[in-house]
């Protein structure tokens, strides 16, 4: 959210320069052409000693803003204040300079003495909500933003901002409508699509997230989070065809990670491509820098058992273990050797491993026990 202050000035810089000692024309010329530097020196040549009135020194000031003499910028302004404390304009460019030197604390004076005299302008809210939010001071940030909004619902930045807020304060609904009044007034805003698209996906309305994600997608906006949202969308709805379509939009500019490669992976394997899910679950190892590596390899396992791959199926599932132990996969381990390679020494030994690390499981207990029951007929054949 940036408020355009070279744009600032011009709404407030005095537009009939007329004087009887400065030419017009020249420094008309001049501001047109963006030599403000030489537009600053032509007025100190005609005024060496002392400026005639504000509207020169106005003049003065807004040039050597311009031209990044900020110092001089300020001091002129400054000047000008304290004749006239009432000037808004001039109270708008201090703190534009102050912004711009990164001087955040008196930024907020000069912007609150200016809502001390318009306390309905929509262009200081939405400066001090920035601010607010540059310093950390969430809060305050929310307060400025939602009076900023309230002033001027159709600004798609500053609704996408509220917006935000208030979906991390979990405030769904009214994050959505106020996202909503926005769209009904700009309806090509990409910006405000994608965050209909977010707050769709917080509220598991999967439907809307196609249509909004889509939206986004047609007016051009492809970026990670846009095309990962939409693609999720469609795997919650059971469309893994189009789950897997969407992610390989990402690929083709070498912009999938391990959870595009992860639920990739998985679309295949509903789409009953074990293949297919193991290669993208290989994807999801290399890329991973998350703690779901173990997962990864878990899956792998599966599918490498679907494919009748028994000795990689174990490899995988003991990876899995190497990066989060869990007694689970001693049991698959277990399972593998027992029913399908045929390895009752090795089966024995991983049946023992699971019962050993055993917690008490709901969830696991028949597991438990059709292993204590392979232990011991397992010791008796061997």
């Amino acid at each position: 959210m940036r408020t355009n202050l070279s744009l600032l000035f011009l709404l407030f810089f005095c537009t009939k320069l007329f004087s009887q000692s400065l030419e017009t024309e020249k420094l008309l010329d001049l501001i047109q052409a963006q030599r403000y530097g030489d537009a600053a020196t032509y007025i100190r040549s005609v005024y060496p000693d002392s400026l005639p009135d504000n509207k020169v020194q106005e003049r003065l000031a807004y040039c050597c803003y311009m031209s990044g003499n900020l110092p001089e910028a300020e001091k002129h302004y400054l000047q000008i204040f304290k004749r006239d404390s009432t000037n808004l304009k001039v109270l708008y460019n201090l703190a534009a300079i102050s912004d711009r030197r990164s001087n955040l604390l008196q930024s907020l004076v000069y912007y609150k003495q200016i809502l001390k005299k318009d306390s309905t302008n929509f262009l200081v809210y939405s400066r001090l909500a920035t601010i607010a939010d540059q310093r950390g001071e969430k809060d305050i940030f929310l307060e400025h933003i939602g009076k900023a909004n309230a002033l001027n619902p159709s600004d798609g930045n500053i609704a996408y901002d509220y917006a935000s807020e208030l979906k991390e304060r979990k405030q769904l609904l009214l994050a959505d409508s106020v996202l909503q009044i926005a769209l009904n007034a700009d309806t090509s805003n990409v910006l405000l699509m994608k965050g209909k698209l977010e707050i769709a996906y917080k509220l598991e309305k999967y439907n809307d997230c196609i249509i909004w994600g889509r939206k986004a997608l047609q007016a051009g906006d492809n970026n990670l989070q846009t095309v990962n949202l939409l693609a999720l969308s469609y795997y919650k709805l059971k469309q893994y065809q189009k789950c897997v379509d969407t992610y390989q939009l990402l690929e083709a500019f070498n912009l999938g990670n391990e959870t595009t490669y992860y639920f990739t992976a998985l679309s295949y394997r509903n789409l009953n491509k074990p293949e297919k899910s193991a290669l993208y679950l290989s994807k999801s190892i290399d890329d991973a820098i998350s703690d779901n590596t173990f997962l990864y390899y878990q899956e792998l396992a599966h599918d490498f058992e679907t494919l009748k791959k028994y000795p990689q199926s174990i490899e995988a599932f003991s990876k899995a273990n190497e990066f989060k132990d869990k007694n689970i996969h001693n049991y698959s381990i277990a399972r593998l050797y027992d029913g399908f390679l045929k390895d009752p020494k090795s089966a024995l030994r991983y049946y023992k491993l699971y019962v050993k690390n055993f917690k008490e499981e709901k969830s696991e207990k028949a597991l438990y026990t059709y292993s204590l029951g392979r232990i011991k007929f397992l010791n008796a054949l061997l």
